[in-house]
């Protein structure tokens, strides 16, 4: 048995609905590993702040996250994560390269996940 186009969609819809419900925060950290399904926390997390946006897409949602010209000044930001609460379950992470902070640069993120059902 297979199931329609039209199942299909709303498997997606659900999951992405759940994704942004569950995606409310966004970490900042300095570590350098790959990413590993396992990864409970990123490698050297600084700071976790609250989601500045969120967009669902037709296949995928996107959050951001800031840091201002005050935040994390002397760290090279080398890991991002997505995570469920500000001290809760971590559900991405992603090795970017360095944003070098200072006092005169603000960091902002994009994290996108993107979802695919098939039968």
């Amino acid at each position: 048995m297979g199931l329609t186009t039209d199942t299909l969609t709303i498997i997606k819809n659900s999951v992405l609905k759940e994704i942004f419900d569950t995606f409310t925060h966004v970490s900042f950290g300095t570590g350098t590993t790959a990413f590993q399904e396992g990864d409970t926390d990123l490698e050297f997390s600084l700071v976790t702040v609250a989601r500045q946006e969120a967009g669902t897409f037709t296949s995928s949602i996107i959050v951001s996250g800031f840091l201002t010209n005050s935040q994390q000044n002397g760290h090279t930001i080398t890991e991002i994560g997505a995570r469920e609460g500000s001290t809760g379950t971590l559900r991405s992470r992603n090795i970017i390269d360095g944003i070098v902070k200072t006092s005169s640069v603000e960091a902002w993120v994009d994290i996108e996940t993107t979802v695919t059902v098939t039968q």
